[in-house]
C-alpha cells in the first residue's frame, strides 16, 4: 500500500454511516484543517485536524456530541477510495464508537 499523504484527505468528500448512538448516513467533509460531519444537511460537529504519517488527530471545535476538545489520534486507511479510521488515543467514547468498521466512500 502506497504511503499517505495529507492531500490524500485535505479538500475532499466522504460518506458512510455512523453511530449517533444508531447508525445514520453522514458526510465527512475535509477542508485545509477542519473536518466538518454533516447528517443530512445539518452540520452536527466541526473539528480542526492535522496528519501525522498515517495518524489523523482531531480536536472538536464545536457539535453535538460529548466529546471535549481534547485530541484524539486515529489511524487512517484509504483502499479503493474507502477511507477507514481506527482509534489509536481517544478519551471520548463517544466520538470512538461513532466511527463503523465499514469506512467512509469517497464521493469528492
Amino acid at each position: 500500500m502506497p504511503s499517505l499523504k495529507p492531500e490524500d484527505l485535505i479538500n475532499t468528500t466522504w460518506s458512510g454511516k455512523i453511530n449517533v448512538p444508531d447508525p445514520v448516513d453522514a458526510e465527512m467533509e475535509f477542508r485545509h484543517d477542519s473536518l466538518f460531519t454533516y447528517i443530512g444537511e445539518d452540520l452536527v460537529e466541526t473539528s480542526s485536524f492535522k496528519i501525522k504519517g498515517d495518524t489523523l488527530i482531531l480536536q472538536k471545535i464545536n457539535g453535538m456530541s460529548s466529546c471535549d476538545q481534547q485530541p484524539a489520534d486515529y489511524k487512517y486507511t484509504i483502499e479503493d477510495d474507502v477511507l477507514k479510521l481506527e482509534a489509536l488515543n481517544d478519551n471520548c467514547a463517544e466520538r470512538k464508537s461513532a466511527f463503523l468498521n465499514d469506512g467512509f466512500k469517497r464521493i469528492k
